[in-house]
């Protein structure tokens, strides 16, 4: 007689403790965010955060905060025990990071964890250490008051889960950048961060702009826009690019709600709506924007890590700060007349969208209502927030409604062109067509590039004063040993036109900014092609390299790619910045840049007498 078998089974504490910890935990930056959001929860004035091995064999954070005695020490690793709630009310007004209970516990069920906390009240520290997956024992030690947390050997219990690890200059990447976006918006604590026993970051307490220029570069604020703005249970805040400073990349545009970092694909969208006849193909807008809202107002319990937020009414958020944003571009001359527009709006709160829109001053190279919600999909399922992957898309991607509506605006930008008297026109993203008095001119735009460049490298060489644009995702690689000694050799020249590098062992380095000029995403690539062309030169012209010389390598590279975007605006500069250098007629490797056909030519050509 066979005997009945339940399909059904009761899971083992640890085996259902590693399947929640992989939600949670998914990274080591995943235990940095949840240890930090701890401390600052404790209410830490410092806290320094340690990593050896990108986070895979040592995680650390301490911190100077309120800490726990004994007992609460021994609840805090035991799943759904929190000091943040005690109801199911609570949950409907969470102000604090935690409140789930599950932080600790979840990294204690994938990993070698070590705790020591001390309250103000305590004369000696309490020490919690595991002894197996599930146990744990305590000891008292001495130690400062507040927490400091270890993790060791992270997944060493779930191999397949390290194997989905990156490498170490992605882990420390990502690791860095949510350090950043601590220190973004908390810029009263002083935050140290140390990779390997080195000390990569120190935030000394101070205000936000002043944060901002830590991590941008001094001269940064120089290309935003403050903006502020309070009506009821909402506050807007932070910084937005001027139309002047779009950049190229999808990553530059950072949300906090109530101070802790999200993704909320409707807020992203009321901001690149309100730049709409700003934007061109392939340009986004940075911004830092701040939104602190009453709490009963917000849901954070929609995702594991707290990473995602919604907003009870989502179309007065978006419409809100749809408004603000116009209101601060208004202010910035960009937009005649929109400030003006938009003040009642702010006032009274968001209302109807569309009795309020303004009338939009048409340009050239906007991208209009139709593209931008091809840019984030029907805006009425976006403030429903169905959709919950936040990836931005561009509009003009590759599907055949989208090469349509590119393919209308081409044409609708040409006509617009071709019936100025000063047209400029983009011909294959390579070359620059204008009229001039005596027929047409012809300019190509990458050796004009490399000539305007080379010639602000060789001012930056001789004034020694460069400017720096510093980069959100730090680039961590490893070079050979001959580029290692060139770099070093020539620090100098590569700090002068706004390389910011940091030098380790093992030929190891470290970009943390890059000059202007050089298209962000291709900082590597520029960096390495800099220093392969050196290499090439003859020893003679390598142990004495000019600055000319370095200048004409330089201009070469960071000019790359530069040509990929020729918007009417850009052509338009890069024709007045081309004639102010001291020959606009070839590049500083003697290639021609502009080729002139006279009237007459044109007239024989087609015939005319």
């Amino acid at each position: 007689m066979n005997e009945n078998k339940n399909k059904i089974n009761l899971l083992p504490s640890e085996v259902y403790n590693k399947i929640a910890a992989g939600e949670v935990v998914q990274r080591p930056e995943s235990v940095i965010k949840e240890l930090v959001e701890n401390s600052i929860d404790a209410g830490a004035q410092n806290i320094t955060i340690a990593v050896k091995d990108a986070g895979k064999k040592l995680l650390s954070v301490t911190d100077d905060g309120e800490g726990m005695n004994e007992a609460d020490l021994k609840l805090s690793v035991v799943r759904h025990a929190t000091s943040k709630i005690k109801s199911a009310a609570d949950l409907e007004k969470i102000g604090s990071f935690g409140f789930r209970g599950e932080a600790l516990s979840s990294i204690a069920a994938v990993s070698q964890v070590e705790i020591k906390s001390r309250t103000a009240d305590e004369d000696v520290a309490t020490r919690l250490y595991f002894t197996s997956e599930t146990e744990f024992e305590t000891e008292k030690v001495a130690a400062a008051k507040g927490t400091t947390v270890t993790v060791k050997n992270l997944f060493y219990n779930v191999p397949a889960r390290k194997n989905f690890l990156k490498t170490n200059a992605t882990e420390l990447k990502r690791i860095s950048n949510i350090v950043k976006y601590f220190a973004l918006a908390y810029p009263e604590i002083n935050f140290k961060y140390y990779v390997d026993d080195k000390l990569q970051m120190n935030f000394l307490k101070s205000n936000l702009s002043s944060r901002m220029k830590e991590i941008y570069g001094e001269n940064f604020l120089e290309m935003l826009v403050e903006i502020y703005e309070q009506v009821d249970f909402i506050e807007v805040s932070g910084f937005i690019s001027k139309p002047t400073f779009l950049t190229d990349s999808k990553f530059d545009q950072h949300l906090f709600v109530n101070r802790r970092y999200v993704k909320n694909k409707s807020i992203n969208h009321a901001v690149f709506s309100a730049y709409q006849n700003i934007l061109s193909k392939g340009e986004y807008p940075f911004f830092i924007l701040f939104i602190d809202i009453d709490p009963e107002k917000t849901d954070v319990n929609i995702h594991p890590t707290k990473q995602e937020v919604k907003f009870y009414d989502e179309k007065e958020i978006y419409l809100l700060v749809n408004a603000v944003i116009k209101k601060s571009l208004g202010s910035y001359d960009t937009l005649p007349a929109m400030n003006s527009m938009f003040e009642n709006k702010i006032k009274t709160g968001a209302s109807n969208k569309s009795s309020d829109a303004p009338h939009r001053k048409k340009r050239e190279s906007g991208i209009g209502e139709n593209e931008l919600d091809l840019l984030f999909g029907e805006i009425e399922k976006e403030l429903s927030l169905e959709e919950k992957d936040n990836v931005i898309t561009h509009p003009f991607a590759a599907d055949k409604t989208q090469r349509e509506v590119e393919h209308k605006y081409s044409e609708r930008r040409a006509e617009t062109e071709s019936n100025d008297s000063n047209f400029v026109v983009n011909l294959h993203n390579k070359y620059i067509l204008t009229q001039i008095k005596s027929g047409l001119m012809i300019i190509d735009a990458y050796p004009a590039n490399v000539r305007i460049i080379y010639e602000k490298a060789l001012s930056a060489l001789s004034s020694n004063m460069p400017f720096s644009q510093q980069l959100l995702f730090v680039q961590t690689l490893r070079i050979g040993k001959e580029a290692f000694k060139i770099l070093q050799e020539y620090d100098k020249y590569f700090a002068s036109v706004g390389f910011e590098i940091r030098y380790f062992s093992n030929s190891t380095i470290s970009i943390t900014g890059v000059p202007s000029e050089v298209k962000l995403g291709s900082e590597v690539k520029t960096l390495l092609g800099i220093l392969d062309e050196t290499l090439k030169l003859n020893k003679n012209e390598k142990d004495k390299l000019s600055k000319e010389k370095f200048a004409e390598i330089y201009a070469q590279f960071a000019a790359s790619g530069l040509d990929e975007n020729l918007t009417s605006a850009r052509m338009k500069s890069l024709v007045d910045q081309l004639f102010a250098t001291s020959n606009p007629y070839s590049s500083p490797c003697d290639k021609p840049i502009i080729v002139k056909i006279s009237l007459s030519e044109l007239d024989k050509k087609f015939g005319r007498k």
